[in-house]
């Protein structure tokens, strides 16, 4: 009989957007459902495998309840439901919470499914607990007494959890323990019966079975944790030192408990030097090895210490395997009982076996190895299960009739253990072997596909890992109708792949088709997932508004779920910001760097050692988009905190020493803006000491040494100190022109910008020699650049070529400059007609070429650019002094060219008019300029044989 298909979690999440309609309980219905405060949308509260929980309150009594929504069909669960509840029901245990299985308990799409309604707990997890209170030792040890007191009330009471974990284990304001989620519970009433579930690995005995299921079933969890918070309340830092970042368990997991022997965490509480952790350590490790029945009796359980679990038959083989391995198929021995030592002495005694007649028992001895590394593999012996699934390989590839299916799947395991290794051109080599033989075989290669693909790209082989996803795509599309999500991660995995390439364009459409695929047949997870590497894929493409969508969408995603990390969510509001600065929108870029910090803060308050380095990076970049909106003085504090984290950082981590010297240099930015100019330079150059450093071993940071020298300059040069600047900005443009030489897309642009300013900074000085040859070398490259790039070039062109041409007249060679200005113009009237905006620079162009003109005693030719410049000046929001100047101009030109001579005097008399105008309204006026336009239309009236005016010009002037 076919499973009932189930909604997927994004079906319950639509259907409770309207939960008055969805929900069929009377008390659910007419309360209020919880949703996310940023988005007003459903809050997912819980998520399993299994299962997705949800909040709602009721209206009158503000009662809360917590909705568990199954999205996997199971044959009994009504009925092993129905026997806990009633068992719950008869007992006084406060630990316990009481529910309601309700089967018809929401609608979707006009179907019914079941629910759980369960009173809500008012707890926090124990992984969150401990999080915020591992520091307290009396606590802790108090804690870790109630979970094995609270074990054997259960046990008393003739109950077990099933599943005791962080997860399940919550604790309340009193520091009493609460217990949720009763699916694999174990009541008097399903006795007999098979678990139907085996609980979390890491904290359940690597001996347990389906056929365990009694009241003694939560002895090796309770023991298990017990061992944990009794080593934390000896040793605090055990929290950061035996466990990694998002490791979901306490201080020690299935790999402990699978080689107890080899377990460095547990050698570690054995040595700790405390007498009790010493002690629960060791029968922790025997437990390991140990039959469930056999194992101790929680403290105060008052039963036997070998009290006998119920017996069940024993459950049907699972069919299915490891996503990634191939489970050995052929094993006789149950999955409880497979020691590595039985396996080892099968092994050889089936190589004895073989020496003797390697016809009838070495098929038998492949299949034997096969089995005995996939468990030395589970138990993190893998120099051993490669060495055993190795000689399975060779045995299987040289047996006549050795079925195809068992050299491919020792051939998968072989793959894994060898990736696993790091070593993955040979798991490649190994994963192309199975491809080749999995073609053939029913079910095909895709597994086989995705491992090789995977290889490839981390063996540094990415043109061929993209070719191999092709081909995986191609096999999953032919059966996307009977596993649409198998196709979509193979489309997701095909898209990653091509951005690691550079292929933007190319991941596009294959990113964009998986993620419309996951929206119907994935869960929020995948969406979320595939979002973010959209967003990575339109920003590398420049389609900043679709990289926005695409992660704000990601963001509402995270936002519903209770259990998102706030480090999450940070980074993804710190990817925003990038966004945000390429569309145009600072000021909200802004906003979301300063969210990113508020929920990066609890974290690091929490945990510096992981998240420290994400608080400093995002508190620089608020300084950056601070100092690109010019408030110097509100960066300074974010920058100096960066500093701070960063100089604590680099002691125990050097790779941090790119990112402290990123934060002195936005240090650098405020303190010079706010006029602290030897602090400003202190921290500019402590940042180029840095990077040279850093380059002394890495070529990447050469390019960071020009920033930091760059940063320097422009320091020194913000307070007009022109001789210091030039030397950092010289090592600038050292650095830059050799890596032009290889890159120059990237640094030709910045090198001219480089040379204009180093120009400026010795016209400055009055060396107007050296300003003409980091003009010649600044116009030469933006003449390059000009022919593929115009519109971002031209302008910076043409400004070049108006400064050569003022600095070839500061050097006394005037007539040369005329040219220059001509070409000047020229090329403004081109980029002015393309952006009107541009008009401005075109009539300063057009009088700088009049200058070299009049300069060269070329007035007549002067007349024409110096009308040009006039009109133009005549247009709203110029500035009147440069009209003024410009009317006198060509006054002068027409006098001395004694040409237009009435248009010059009514030029010179407006001059006159617009600056005393000026002066009588307060602004001040430069005395040499009115003297010059007086003059000039005094000898224009004698021009015109008008004396007696000329004569009154000058004495009122």
């Amino acid at each position: 009989m076919t499973a009932r298909a189930f909604p997927s979690r994004s079906d319950y999440f639509d259907a409770l957007q309207h939960a008055d309609k969805a929900l069929l309980d009377p008390v659910l219905r007419a309360g209020e459902l919880r949703v996310a405060v940023a988005t007003g949308l459903p809050a997912v509260m819980g998520s399993g495998t299994f299962a997705s929980v949800f909040q709602v309150t009721e209206a009158e009594t503000g009662k809360r309840w917590a909705v568990k929504c199954f999205t996997q069909h199971a044959a009994d669960q009504q009925e092993r439901y129905e026997h806990v509840s009633a068992a719950l029901a008869g007992l006084d245990l406060p630990e316990l919470t009481g529910f309601e299985y309700l089967a018809e308990g929401i609608e979707i799409r006009g179907e019914r499914y079941p629910i759980l309604k369960m009173e809500w707990v008012e707890a926090t997890s124990l992984m969150t607990w401990l999080e915020a209170n591992y520091l307290d030792r009396d606590r802790v040890a108090r804690l870790a007494d109630e979970v094995l007191a609270l074990a054997a009330r259960l046990e008393a009471a003739g109950i077990a959890h099933g599943d005791l974990q962080h997860g399940n284990l919550l604790v309340a304001g009193d520091d009493g323990l609460r217990l949720i989620d009763y699916d694999g519970m174990f009541v008097p009433a399903l006795a007999g019966r098979p678990a139907n579930e085996l609980g979390l690995p890491d904290y359940q005995s690597p001996r347990r079975t389906a056929a365990d299921f009694g009241p003694g079933l939560d002895r090796f969890s309770a023991w298990s944790i017990c061992t944990s918070l009794t080593a934390l309340s000896v040793a605090p830092y055990l929290w950061e030192t035996l466990r990694a970042q998002y490791d979901e368990r306490l201080l020690l997991g299935a790999a402990d408990y699978a080689a107890p022997g080899d377990s460095a965490a547990l050698r570690t509480l054995r040595e700790l030097g405390d007498p009790r952790v010493t002690e629960l350590a060791g029968r922790l490790a025997e437990m390991c090895a140990a039959d469930l029945a056999a194992l101790p009796a929680p403290a105060g359980a008052g039963l036997p210490a070998a009290a006998v679990l119920a017996p069940a038959p024993a459950a049907p083989e699972s069919a299915a395997a490891e996503p990634i391995t191939s489970a050995p198929a052929d094993d006789p021995l149950d999955e409880a009982a497979a020691k590595v030592a039985a396996l080892a002495e099968r092994v050889e005694l089936r190589r004895a076996l073989a020496a003797e007649d390697p016809g009838l028992y070495l098929a038998s001895l492949a299949a034997a190895l096969h089995t005995y590394g996939y468990w030395l593999a589970q138990r993190n012996r893998l120099a051993e299960a490669l060495a055993a699934t190795g000689e399975a390989v060779g045995i299987r590839r040289v047996l006549p009739d050795a079925a195809p299916a068992d050299l491919a799947s020792s051939l998968q395991n072989l793959g894994v253990y060898l990736a696993r290794a790091g070593r993955f051109a040979e798991a490649a080599a190994a994963a192309r072997d199975e491809v080749a033989l999995r073609r053939d075989l029913p079910g095909g290669a895709g597994n086989a596909l995705f491992n090789l693909a995977l290889w490839l790209h981390r063996a540094g082989r990415p043109e061929e890992a993209i070719e191999v996803s092709g081909e995986l795509l191609h096999v999953r599309y032919a059966n996307a109708e009977a596993e649409p999500d198998q196709y979509a991660y193979a489309l997701r995995q095909f898209g990653a792949l091509l951005n690691d390439l550079g292929r933007f364009a190319q991941a596009a459409p294959a990113l964009a088709d998986a993620l419309a695929a996951f929206r119907v047949h994935g869960d929020d997870d995948d969406v979320a997932v595939t979002l973010d590497h959209l967003a990575f894929t339109y920003g590398n493409l420049s389609r900043w508004a679709e990289a926005m969508t695409a992660n704000d969408e990601s963001l509402r995603i995270r936002a519903t779920r209770p259990d998102t990390a706030p480090a999450d969510t940070a980074r993804q509001l710190h990817r925003r910001r990038v966004g945000l600065m390429h569309l145009g929108r600072p000021a909200e870029a802004l906003v979301a760097q300063e969210a990113a910090i508020r929920a990066i803060r609890p974290a690091a308050a929490a945990d510096p050692g992981t998240h420290w380095p994400a608080l400093a990076q995002y508190l620089a970049a608020r300084a950056q988009l601070l100092a690109d909106a010019e408030r110097f003085a509100d960066l300074v504090d974010p920058a100096t905190e960066a500093v701070a984290i960063g100089r604590q950082l680099v002691v125990d981590d050097p790779g941090q020493l790119k990112n402290l010297a990123f934060a002195l240099r936005m240090l650098a930015r405020g303190l010079s803006g706010t006029g602290k100019v030897d602090k400003a330079v202190q921290a500019a150059s402590e940042s180029i000491l840095i990077e040279r450093r850093l380059a002394q071993s890495d070529p990447q940071a050469v390019p960071r040494v020009a920033e930091a020298a760059w940063r320097l300059a422009l320091v020194y040069s913000a307070h007009e100190r022109w001789a210091d600047a030039i030397r950092p900005g010289l090592e600038t443009i050292a650095i830059r022109r050799n890596l032009a030489g290889s890159d120059p897309k990237t640094y030709l642009g910045l090198l001219a910008i480089n040379l204009r300013l180093v120009g400026f900074w010795h016209a400055s000085l009055n060396r107007w020699g050296d300003v003409l040859v980091f003009d010649d070398e600044a116009i030469a490259i933006r003449r390059m650049l000009a022919v593929e790039d115009p519109a971002g070039n031209l302008p910076a062109l043409a400004g070049l070529l108006d400064h050569r041409s003022i600095t070839l007249w500061r050097s006394g060679r005037v007539p040369e400059g005329v040219p220059v200005s001509a070409e000047a113009v020229a090329i403004w009237r081109r980029v002015a007609a393309a952006d009107p905006e541009h008009l401005h620079d075109l009539g300063v162009s057009l009088g700088v070429w009049a200058d070299r003109l009049n300069q060269s005693r070329r007035y007549l030719e002067a007349i024409q650019p110096r009308a040009e410049a006039v009109a133009l000046r005549r247009r709203p929001g110029e500035d009147p002094l440069d009209l003024a100047r410009n009317l006198e101009q060509y006054g002068y030109s027409c006098l001395r060219a004694s040409s237009n001579v009435k248009d010059g005097l009514r030029a010179t008399g407006e001059a006159v008019a617009i600056l005393d105008h000026l002066a009588a309204t307060g602004v001040r006026v430069p005395a040499d300029r009115r003297h010059a336009a007086v003059e000039n239309h005094a000898c224009l009236l004698e021009k015109l044989g008008r004396h007696r005016e000329a004569a009154t010009v000058r004495s009122r002037g």
